[in-house]
């Protein structure tokens, strides 16, 4: 300032008054609260009316000015700050409400609100239909209690979406089976239009099948984790986040977007990729926001009884902690911005799990015997449906697990379906044998045109096929009795075929056989066996390999190669010890028993049951193609010679001129082909 002495004080005490008149305190609300704060009658407006202070709303910093005296700014700055996050004495509760059942919650003129403000004296709701959040304000037990209404509320409120669709997925969808698959046996009630889906059930389970039937109709699934708002903030101004989402979304084709508006992050990609994205985001939540975030891993037989949406959320009414299940990791994700609240959350949810355990029976299937699982779900469905109808329960056969489980409502007895279902893989072990048959010797057990595995199975009234994956193994199934026999028929001939087909044994340990295994053209057993000129059969239970066939020291040749792969693998591993280099035991039948005479299906009277037909050595085969020759030339002889005269076997050379292309020709040059 220039000029006077008395102008410049003036000035200055003008300037002093008008800073001290405007000092400026900014508060930071949530998103959500920006409509809430810009009504006629929020604290902002009382606030100013008051007149000792001037407030302004920055809606691109989510930040609120107050203006004034020092004090008076710091006073209005702290009534700002407890109305919008609580405290002396005052809790403010934040409920995110899903869009397809807001209405519903509010009521007909906000009549379900206003109910909920009687009911919980001294309680005010505001609802904020364009972030679909609702906000408690009251006294700390009165709030939390109210929250507890709402969120029982929420469950309780049939929410209805519509989903439009393309007419391929209208078509699959018509299908029960994919109805069933779709929803998981959860209670939604799905219509079919002619480009509509439509969905009601309650919010929880509606979600979850609209995220499958997406999925259904555009090949990916999305993903949805829904945070508080002070997690979010504090996630989303993280570094180390971002730099662990960028890292995430370069190994997996998914992507992770994080929405402000909703406080969630989303994940859009193949479900296998949305469910590893999301156990790297919980995961990381624990390990740094420990303080307000934590998880509990469901067993997966488990996962249907504990997502009951209406079990979880009375937990969270109980604790005022948020829990949620996530259905795509089966997985309780807890959350709350007091650290006492979350321990209890976590201790009830662990009580919860246990209890979901009494529910279920499992019944564990040995890995030997995972083939079962398979089959009851393709061959026995029928069966699991008849179970759950007579039973009154629910069946899950889970394949990776290798279990069934079979759950039932709280306090009713599980033993009638565990007896059924205990009887059902018994059934199927007693109609179902697989049988593992040296591989060189399956041509000749099949038959040409699979005539002779054909006719040993209408024998034996059974049905016998390969097995696709397993090319060495045959699967029989049938009644029982019969699959008993023809599988007891099987083992004899397999045995019957080893003793008059026997050849070099080779032992090896179990890492080496799974090198040398395989039926593809590059896979180490087909290039041993081609470059030496002999059969191989691998004996996986056994954990040895037949050497059959070749010629002059082809079974040495063979060993010398699998020692070499075995040595290489061993070194691979590290193993260096004598003992684990592979033994081979020579067997003593003598080469000429390795060539097999057999017959395929024992003789019966009058039956008409093709045979093996025997194998002939090389001088019988050339003996009969003689005879032939001799015989078309005989008639040869008799249809070309005059009726007067008779005709002389000792011109058969004549007969065998150009025999090579079938045509015999008589010394006058008349051919015929015979």
């Amino acid at each position: 300032m220039r000029g006077s002495v008395e102008n410049i004080t003036e000035c200055a005490g003008l300037l002093r008054d008008f800073i001290s008149s405007n000092y400026i305190v900014e508060v930071k609300f949530e998103q959500g609260d920006g409509i809430l704060l810009s009504r006629k009658d929020s604290i902002l407006s009382a606030l100013n009316k008051e007149g000792e202070v001037k407030t302004q709303i920055v809606r691109s910093r989510n930040i609120i000015e107050i203006r004034g005296k020092q004090n008076k700014a710091k006073d209005a700055a702290e009534k700002v700050t407890t109305f919008l996050y609580g405290g002396d004495g005052i809790t403010v509760l934040r409920v995110s409400i899903p869009q397809s059942i807001i209405g519903a919650l509010i009521g007909k003129g906000g009549s379900n609100i206003s109910k909920l403000e009687k009911e919980h004296e001294g309680v005010k709701i505001d609802v904020n239909s364009t972030t679909c959040r609702l906000t408690i304000r009251g006294k700390h037990n009165v709030a939390y209690s109210c929250r507890g209404t709402v969120l029982k509320e929420m469950v309780n409120v049939n929410a209805n979406e519509s989903i439009k669709v393309n007419l391929d997925v209208i078509e699959q969808l018509s299908d029960k089976r994919c109805i069933r698959k779709i929803t998981g046996d959860l209670p939604v009630n799905v219509t079919l239009t002619a480009s509509l889906v439509k969905l009601r059930g309650n919010y929880v389970d509606v979600e979850i099948v609209k995220a499958a039937v997406e999925e259904l109709s555009n090949g990916t699934l999305q993903g949805q984790v829904d945070l508080s708002s002070p997690l979010f903030d504090a996630l989303r101004s993280n570094v180390e986040t971002k730099t662990l989402f960028d890292t995430i979304q370069n190994e997996n084709t998914a992507t992770i977007e994080m929405d402000e508006q909703s406080s969630s992050i989303r994940i859009t990609g193949k479900r296998s990729f949305v469910k590893r994205v999301k156990f790297f985001i919980f995961d990381h939540l624990v390990d740094n926001y420990s303080h307000c975030f934590s998880k509990l891993g469901v067993p997966k037989h488990l996962a249907k009884v504990a997502s009951n949406a209406k079990a979880v959320t009375a937990i969270a009414a109980e604790t005022g902690c948020d829990i949620v299940f996530d259905s795509d990791v089966h997985t309780l994700l807890m959350q709350s911005e007091s650290s006492e609240r979350l321990a209890q959350g976590l201790e009830r949810a662990k009580e919860y799990v246990k209890k979901c355990d009494s529910y279920v029976f499992v019944v564990n299937i040995d890995r030997s015997d995972s083939w079962l699982l398979v089959t009851i779900l393709t061959q026995y469905r029928d069966s699991l449906r008849d179970i759950e109808e007579t039973c009154n329960c629910k069946l899950e056969v889970l394949k990776d697990e290798l279990v069934i489980s079979i759950s039932v409502k709280g306090g009713e007895d599980v033993q009638d379906g565990k007896e059924a279902v205990l009887a059902l893989v018994e059934t199927v072990k007693a109609e179902i044998k697989f049988v593992d048959i040296p591989e060189s010797s399956m041509p000749q057990f099949i038959g040409q045109s699979s005539k002779h595995i054909n006719a040993f199975a209408a024998m034996h009234s059974v049905q016998i096929e390969r097995v696709r994956k397993s090319p060495t193994r045959l699967c029989i199934h049938g009644q029982p009795a019969a699959v008993k026999n023809a599988a007891v028929a099987t083992e004899e001939w397999i045995s019957g075929w080893e003793d008059k087909n026997a050849g070099t044994s080779v032992k090896l340990d179990k890492g080496t056989l799974e090198i040398f295994n395989g039926n593809t053209p590059s896979s180490e057993k087909r290039k041993i066996s081609r470059n030496c000129g002999v059969k191989l059969d691998v004996y996986l239970t056994k954990s040895t390999v037949i050497i059959r066939g070749g010629k002059g020291n082809a079974h040495d040749k063979a060993i010398d190669a699998i020692k070499a792969l075995a040595c290489i693998h061993h070194e691979e591993v590290g193993a260096t010890e004598p003992s684990r280099q592979p033994t081979v035991s020579i067997d003593k039948a003598p080469p000429a028993e390795r060539v097999k005479i057999t017959v395929l299906i024992p003789a019966k009277k009058e039956s008409s049951i093709p045979t093996m037909v025997e194998k002939k050595g090389r001088k019988e085969a050339a003996n009969k193609k003689d005879s032939k020759s001799q015989t078309v030339s005989k008639l040869f002889n008799f249809l070309v010679s005059e009726d007067d005269e008779p005709w002389d076997a000792s011109t058969v050379s004549s007969g065998l001129e150009n025999s090579e292309d079938g045509y015999f020709r008589s010394s006058s040059g008349f051919s015929v082909r015979l």
